[in-house]
């Protein structure tokens, strides 16, 4: 991810967005908010500072982030224009915006050509970036782009679908340690602690972490916040469910296994393998066109009658991008249809009140024969 020569500096996430400045009169577009300074530049750092990228409707954008990351910005960025603002130094400036949007206005002067600004789009931004403008003429019109923005997100680039399918092979390495750890005396938070640590050294770099690590009867509570990986220990049989998120280069991966300390009961085995059939003929449903609430609706009907007194009561799944928690949804409240090029995590669960709970998720691109799974070790 960090070899720019390799990477177009428009790559089609950044185009469609252009196509839409162009489509509808808009200048420029400033972009801020690290999930979207990520998907329209390729910038990410651990602890990064605010930065903003600036998209005009045709020709090269370019980056500003604070001074001390232009260089690694150079670096990763796919975006070959790299500005800096603010002095040398680390939380010195309680309002960093100030600094930002000092260089603003010859930022967008030179991205535009010298051309006027007329019209502003604004994804992220505040309007105090637009007032900084005023140093080039009249105030520009402030026109949205926070929906637009959403929608492009929705669909992924190959090299996105990548970034994806590398921090999904992160959680299963995880997944494979927890499986090999989840003995009789080994604490949830033991289990917790160890899949970020493995997916963390894997990475070579420090990793946004989610999870849930549950055992027990506290798997029938589903997940945080209701039960959260604590002190309990597991007990011979006990159920464990791991569902392990987490994020390198900007993108994220997602997984739910269902792993036992020592051997699985007969019945949840019985029950764990009629629920990845389910996730299964989900999968094969992830097809252009299809409906969140329809999947989700199937869902429910399915779970329900395969296991009677399980109740199924979360979301059927989600997109992954820059968040690990994004547009579209498997939800009943949400009818879009399905495009081809959205990434998408499969996540059916059942779960019987006072016993234990079952969950098993994985990550598919949508595509014209359904879902295909993401590839889960490195090409």
């Amino acid at each position: 991810m960090a070899d720019t020569t390799s990477r177009p500096s428009r790559p089609g996430r950044v185009q469609r967005l252009q196509q839409h400045l162009a489509a509808h009169d808009i200048d420029v577009a400033l972009v801020s908010g690290t999930g979207n300074v990520i998907h329209q530049s390729g910038y990410e750092r651990y602890y990064q500072g605010l930065a903003m990228v600036v998209v005009p409707a045709e020709g090269e954008p370019a980056l500003i982030v604070s001074r001390d990351e232009v260089e690694a910005a150079r670096e990763t960025a796919f975006t070959t224009a790299v500005a800096g603002y603010g002095e040398r130094g680390f939380g010195l400036n309680l309002d960093p915006e100030a600094d930002l949007v000092k260089p603003l206005p010859e930022v967008v002067s030179r991205v535009l050509g010298g051309r006027a600004v007329r019209r502003v789009g604004l994804a992220g931004a505040s309007q105090r970036a637009v007032e900084a403008l005023s140093a080039l003429g009249p105030v520009p019109e402030a026109v949205s782009l926070d929906a637009v923005l959403s929608g492009i997100r929705e669909i992924k680039d190959p090299d996105e679908v990548e970034a994806i399918a590398h921090s999904y092979r992160l959680c299963l390495l995880a997944q494979d340690e927890v499986a090999k750890a989840a003995r009789p005396g080994t604490t949830e938070i033991e289990l917790f602690s160890l899949a970020h640590h493995v997916a963390q050294v894997a990475a070579g770099a420090p990793v946004p972490y989610v999870s849930d690590m549950l055992s027990g009867p506290n798997t029938a509570e589903v997940c945080c916040p209701i039960r959260v990986a604590g002190p309990r220990r597991l007990e011979e049989g006990d159920i464990v469910v791991a569902d392990i998120a987490v994020a390198a280069h900007g993108y994220w991966g997602d997984t739910a296994r269902t792993h036992a300390a020592g051997a699985m009961p007969a019945d949840a085995q019985r029950q764990l393998a009629q629920l990845e059939e389910i996730k299964r003929q989900a999968a094969e449903r992830l097809k252009p066109g299809a409906r969140g609430s329809d999947l989700f609706a199937w869902a429910r009907r399915t779970i329900e009658s395969t296991f009677p007194g399980g109740e199924f009561p979360h979301h059927l799944g989600h997109a992954v991008g820059v968040t690990g928690f994004e547009d579209p949804h498997l939800i009943p409240a949400d009818a879009r249809e399905l495009q081809e090029g959205m990434v998408i995590a499969i996540e059916p669960g059942v779960y019987f009140a006072g016993r234990y709970g079952l969950r098993t998720e994985d990550i598919y691109l949508v595509t014209a024969q359904g879902g295909r799974q993401l590839p889960t070790q490195a090409s």
